[in-house]
């Protein structure tokens, strides 16, 4: 997942209705945990295990700074003529190190920041499946093949004009 974890309102939904109240995960918490494969394609079932088992802590964007872990990473732009933010490295960041403390000055332990989720599980790919687990439960997440032309996307319906995956 590492930095290419972006917003999850699916788990912020999740965890809002879980709780009666909205939390904002961090988004750091599970990134150094599950990131096997990371932008190689990742896990993201592994990263909702993670949440149910070891539970994640608060935190908030990169400019905001707040709660326990707020994301390391400025934002920045992965596509072609995008002015809102400047150009991404060409480097993807590292994974980092599963620490378990919160930030500087936070006035909550890392322990007694965790948040918990009840269940983890899939959802077949079947868009009638897909329909009634929205209906029945709210927000899913997905996730899909990246192929090099991703780089040029701009918006609208993802259309594969290329069969290179990306690497």
């Amino acid at each position: 997942m590492l930095a290419c974890l972006q917003e999850d309102w699916s788990r912020i939904e999740r965890i809002d209705g879980h709780w009666g109240q909205l939390v904002r995960a961090s988004k750091e918490s599970g990134m150094a945990a599950s990131s096997m494969s990371s932008c190689e394609g990742g896990y993201p079932l592994q990263a909702w295990k993670y949440w149910v088992k070891h539970g994640v802590v608060t935190g908030s964007n990169y400019t905001m700074k707040a709660g326990c872990k707020p994301y390391p990473y400025a934002p920045c732009e992965h596509h072609d003529n995008a002015t809102r933010y400047q150009p991404c490295p060409s480097d993807i960041y590292p994974t980092n190190k599963c620490e378990h403390s919160c930030q500087a000055g936070y006035p909550t332990s890392y322990e007694n920041d965790k948040h918990f989720g009840a269940t983890a599980y899939a959802v077949s790919k079947k868009v009638a499946d897909i329909q009634k687990e929205i209906m029945t439960n709210g927000p899913v997440e997905v996730s899909y093949n990246v192929y090099e032309d991703f780089e040029h996307y701009t918006g609208g319906i993802y259309v594969v004009s290329g069969a290179v995956p990306r690497r």
